[in-house]
């Protein structure tokens, strides 16, 4: 008797969460198919811009080397996220922002850049780019990473907002070379958010920021 109670209970229980395991599934379904069709738009186009030479081409600098450090960052590359629009990697860099209250102020981000030179140091996928070209009119943002992978997110995110070669550099960096290919005194703002720690020569990089960043007036 119990043993028929509970397959009676167990069949009422199916019978009643059977349309909502239904709803969910094609749901979940749904979701696969519009991403997969969205990566496929995304992949079109960057062979667009890629045919078009709207990318901004990847300086090598410091050999291909590599140690620990460069191939962990290749491989587990940091919020990269690829966007089918200039305003979806727009409002991206709003919602990050949003989970660090005061971060954009703390860091002067936000504050007037206009025909800057602003180098971003370990610029990852780009999320800063896209941050400080759509908000200035800037001579020229350059970002540095040492993962490929990372920058050619980074490459695609700047295409899709306009930005070219001519107000852009993207250069693949070596950790264990901390010279930066930069002339002294070139740089106005630099931007590097969370990426020293994680470097192999921290208090040499320092140097070579002092090194670039413009003097005081």
């Amino acid at each position: 008797m119990i043993g028929k109670f509970k397959n009676k209970m167990f069949n009422c229980g199916m019978k009643f969460f059977q349309p909502i395991f239904k709803e969910s599934l094609e749901n979940e379904l749904q979701q696969t198919d519009l991403k997969k069709i969205e990566d496929t738009l995304i992949e079109i186009r960057w062979e667009q811009y890629k045919l078009a030479g709207r990318l901004v081409p990847i300086e090598e600098v410091g050999g291909a080397i590599g140690n620990e450090i460069e191939d962990y960052w290749t491989n587990h590359t940091v919020l990269d996220n690829w966007f089918l629009t200039a305003k979806d990697s727009i409002e991206y860099c709003d919602r990050r922002f949003s989970l660090y209250p005061y971060f954009r102020e703390y860091a002067e981000m936000d504050r007037e850049h206009d025909n800057e030179i602003i180098l971003d140091y370990g610029c990852g996928p780009g999320n800063d780019l896209v941050w400080f070209s759509s908000q200035n009119k800037l001579r020229k943002i350059i970002g540095m990473d040492v993962s490929r992978t990372a920058l050619r997110n980074a490459q695609y995110r700047l295409a899709l907002m306009g930005v070219d070669s001519l107000n852009a550099k993207l250069v693949h960096i070596n950790d264990q070379k901390s010279e930066l290919p930069l002339e002294d005194g070139s740089i106005d703002f630099i931007n590097c958010q969370g990426v020293l720690m994680h470097t192999s020569s921290p208090q040499a990089i320092l140097k070579e920021f002092h090194r670039v960043l413009k003097p005081k007036e």
